[in-house]
């Protein structure tokens, strides 16, 4: 694998599955305007929403312990043999770290780079699926916001001339019970959640850069930034339709079109009202 590309864990069957992307109205007019997606730094994730970011489940701890009981020869039996299935011949950031730092405590150097994952990745959410209506209520309220429908095949798409990024689906285990479901890659902690997010249905966009990886496994003072911004991200040819939150008065469909069609004419057109909002029957 090319260290400038990230690997994806998981992809939907039918990558025409519809993929949501929920968000307050001023946020999604400045993505239009300036060209933009914006990627969130991974510790503010965990600090907004989940404890349990990056960490790791509960069986996964012994595997730390038969790792951390290796013999020297062993060691070094096993680096040869990750380098032989290699495709570029050469090792993957936490793998690398590990092997070069021999002589500090196993537990605590495994647990710096999980954590180190936190402050060198960032990341960009989405959901695939149907609309949900737990998404309106916790990412817009009930006075604002619209939703992004897109496709997978778009979305990953549009993410492809990036480097250092993936779209991929999360990967929902019991922690308590369930290991990953690989464990290869620096940033593959980032790419599991627990099963209690598994309504999310998540579809997460991924930028991890090795070098800032490691940068941040060795000092725990830095950080990448709170947030990333994707330059040139082509919203007007991801979007498929932008529908506006049920949980507002109708009139807001008609100011969210007006006001983005001062932007774009041809996503304003998409503009759509949601069928959440259609009045129920007796």
């Amino acid at each position: 694998m090319s260290v400038e590309k990230l690997e994806a864990l998981s992809k939907p069957l039918d990558v025409n599955v519809s993929v949501w992307r929920y968000t307050q109205l001023w946020k999604f007019l400045d993505m239009l305007e300036r060209r933009t997606l914006r990627l969130t730094l991974l510790d503010t994730l965990r600090a907004e929403s989940d404890p349990y970011e990056t960490s790791i489940p509960v069986p996964v701890r012994g595997t730390d312990t038969a790792m951390s009981l290796m013999t020297a020869g062993q060691r070094s039996q096993q680096r040869n043999q990750l380098l032989a299935y290699s495709s570029d011949g050469g090792l993957d950031p936490a793998l690398r770290f590990f092997f070069e730092n021999e002589n500090e405590d196993y537990f605590d150097r495994v647990s710096r780079q999980r954590k180190a994952l936190l402050r060198s990745a960032h990341a960009s959410c989405w959901r695939y699926g149907e609309e949900s209506e737990a998404m309106w209520q916790l990412y817009c309220g009930t006075r604002d916001g619209v939703a992004i429908r897109t496709t997978f095949a778009k979305l990953e798409s549009s993410i492809d001339p990036f480097p250092h990024t993936c779209v991929s689906l999360i990967e929902y285990r019991d922690y308590r019970t369930q290991e990953f479901k690989r464990q290869q890659f620096r940033y593959d902690p980032a790419l599991h959640k627990r099963v209690a997010f598994l309504h999310e249905n998540e579809v997460r966009i991924l930028r991890c850069v090795a070098a800032d990886f490691e940068q941040a496994a060795r000092d725990d003072k830095y950080n990448a930034g709170a947030a990333f911004e994707l330059p040139d991200w082509d919203l007007e040819s991801v979007v498929d339709e932008i529908i506006v939150n049920p949980l507002c008065p109708n009139e807001y469909v008609n100011t969210v079109s007006a006001t983005v069609g001062r932007i774009s004419k041809s996503v304003a057109g998409k503009v759509k009202s949601s069928n959440h909002g259609a009045p129920p029957q007796w």
